[in-house]
């Protein structure tokens, strides 16, 4: 029953974390594993002891279930579970927002001359092998 309340004071933590908006915040993911062998890319499950070679993003779909690439974990609590949903989806939204945000820089030389004014562009060549 401790457990249930430390995992959701922690997720309302991380929840504040994310709006200070300085520095970066900490995934959550990495509560509910721990790093085997000093490698970042192998993560253990707390719950079911399961080693995943993929990093924590395969150690969050493990927890989370539904991915093809991990095998849901049987014994992860389903405050955890929706916990990681969570912050797996609101990620997934700040990566869409900040690809809507990116304009290209468009040079001089980028754009189309439309008047003719300018020498035409010299055809590509083949290079020689």
């Amino acid at each position: 029953m401790s457990d249930a309340g430390a995992g959701s004071s922690h997720g309302g933590s991380q929840g504040g974390g994310g709006s200070q908006g300085e520095g970066q915040q900490v995934d959550p993911g990495r509560k509910y594993g721990t790093i085997v062998n000093n490698n970042a890319n192998h993560w253990k499950c707390i719950f079911c002891y399961k080693v995943l070679t993929a990093g924590v993003s395969r150690l969050k779909q493990h927890l989370v279930g539904g991915y093809k690439n991990a095998k849901k974990c049987p014994i992860c609590p389903e405050h955890v579970r929706v916990e990681l949903q969570t912050y797996m989806a609101r990620k997934v939204e700040e990566r869409v927002a900040l690809s809507m945000q990116y304009q290209p820089v468009v040079n001089e030389d980028d754009v189309e001359d439309l008047d003719g004014d300018d020498e035409p562009m010299r055809k590509a060549t083949k290079r020689k092998h």
